[in-house]
């Protein structure tokens, strides 16, 4: 519990110190954010959040609502009445009318209020099921806010750890660039000593030209990935975000047993709690269906005092009732019957899904594992290929300056080594993911980063 409670403190102090940091900045001046802090600030901004949270309050209102059914319901309620004067008034016995009406007396105004109070006695377990029910979908929302924290907590350290490979691949990039460069160069300086041909400096032209390409395509996808990233920390969009996480595929493997992390997952996930919520709901759905064959009882109170026109003074007075009202329906047709059935029929709809949700989560946490042992030997391979790939490139260098390969020979090996870096990175930053995922109960989806590379413009060489 102390431990707890010292890691607890340790990140609200984190969290403080990263929004002096992000606030306390001016405008438009690099803010530093690790991948802890860019999960804390988006708990803390996110407008998905945070609109949920308003949702959470919204049902703890639903149980002080419900609490109040258990009170007595107290009304007052009045009525003013003001006559009309035209001439056809009542007549009064003996032709007293335009007498009365010369007295001065008020033959035109009339008030009347009363003051009822009723207290349910017996309804059928309505109130208390109405109680249960609002506890529980406050509970209910709690869970679904946690899933959707969870999506979001993934979502970022998805984005985090590709941003950090997209700028890591446009260091590759820009090396390639230079390379290049300095191989055309050479080329050029070749062809016009008539050492080499036109077309081997079109070709190491036009290999630049697509190393530009991908420096450009690379750029454009960082920062749209940042403006992304944003977004989901809650702050502005173009603000200057510096990673101070780089290094990807470092987290230790958990060894926990299959079981064990499957066993986990079904304690912990947050959409099968929410499930298993959505399931008490409908037991409760059942019991206020059942609830309309129980007779309801009330007992009340009305008190009335009425304050005719002064022609009608006799009928002047106050008046008290005291009373217990008892309903019970005989006969509705079925109607309560098929209530009952109905919520029945949605208990064992949830109840399917709820075995669904648990195979699911089965087959999540299965695949998370797999991601983590296949990105873990998919990393191994990957930096074996970068340094073989990395010294085929140097000796076929020398080669070429020797005249022994051609240029299209050296240049396909560059692109194979320039790739084989990309791949490496992008290797890395799969493992990572996949230990997140597992480490989360395989609530999130492993995304391939070799997607995020073909969607920055194609990095490989041509």
């Amino acid at each position: 519990m102390k431990s707890r409670r010292n890691k607890t403190c340790c990140s609200l102090v984190l969290l403080c110190f990263s929004f002096t940091l992000l606030y306390a900045q001016p405008d438009n001046q690099p803010v530093e954010i690790s991948a802890e802090m860019a999960v804390m600030m988006a708990m803390n901004n996110n407008r998905n959040i945070k609109a949920l949270d308003h949702q959470l309050k919204g049902t703890e209102y639903d149980v002080k609502s419900a609490i109040t059914n258990f009170l007595p319901d107290v009304s007052l309620s009045g009525q003013y009445t003001r006559l009309s004067k035209q001439d056809d008034l009542p007549s009064v016995p003996g032709g007293m009318s335009s007498g009365l009406l010369g007295m001065g007396m008020d033959l035109e105004n009339s008030y009347k209020f009363s003051l009822q109070i009723q207290q349910p006695i017996f309804t059928g377990f309505q109130i208390l099921n109405g109680l249960k029910s609002a506890k529980l979908s406050h509970t209910l929302q709690e869970a679904t806010n946690d899933k959707t924290r969870q999506t979001i907590k993934y979502a970022v350290l998805q984005i985090y750890w590709g941003l950090v490979s997209l700028q890591k691949s446009q260091t590759v990039a820009i090396e390639a660039k230079k390379q290049l460069k300095e191989l055309t160069s050479n080329q050029e300086a070749m062809m016009e000593q008539g050492m080499t041909t036109e077309h081997d400096y079109l070709l190491t032209k036009a290999s630049l030209a697509q190393a530009e390409m991908n420096e450009l395509n690379v750029i454009k996808t960082l920062k749209s990935m940042k403006r992304q990233f944003a977004l989901l920390l809650g702050i502005p969009v173009n603000s200057k975000i510096i990673l101070t996480d780089s290094t990807a595929g470092s987290k230790e493997i958990t060894t926990n047993n299959v079981d064990s992390l499957i066993t986990r997952a079904q304690m912990e996930r947050p959409d099968l709690k929410e499930t298993c919520f959505q399931l008490q709901l409908s037991d409760l759905g059942i019991k206020a269906a059942r609830a309309s064959y129980y007779p309801s009882l009330y007992a009340g109170f009305s008190y009335s005092n009425s304050r005719p026109d002064n022609f009608y003074r006799d009928q002047w007075g106050d008046s008290w009732t005291l009373y217990a009202s008892l309903n019970f329906t005989l006969w509705d047709w079925g109607n309560r019957a098929f209530k009952v059935k109905k919520a029945k029929e949605q208990k064992l709809s949830l109840v399917e899904l709820f075995e669904q949700k648990k195979a699911d989560i089965e087959s999540d946490v299965l695949d998370a594992l797999s991601d983590v042992n296949l990105s873990s030997k998919a990393l191994e391979v990957a930096q074996l290929m970068a340094d073989a790939r990395e010294k085929n490139y140097h000796a076929s260098l020398a080669k070429h300056e020797e005249g022994v390969i051609s240029t299209y020979e050296l240049l396909d090996t560059h692109n194979s080594y320039i790739s084989a870096q990309y791949q490496a990175l992008q290797a890395a930053t799969n493992l990572e993911l996949a230990v997140i995922n597992l480490e989360m109960d395989g609530i999130g989806k492993t995304t391939d980063m070799n997607q995020t590379s073909s969607s920055a413009g194609g990095m490989n060489q041509p």
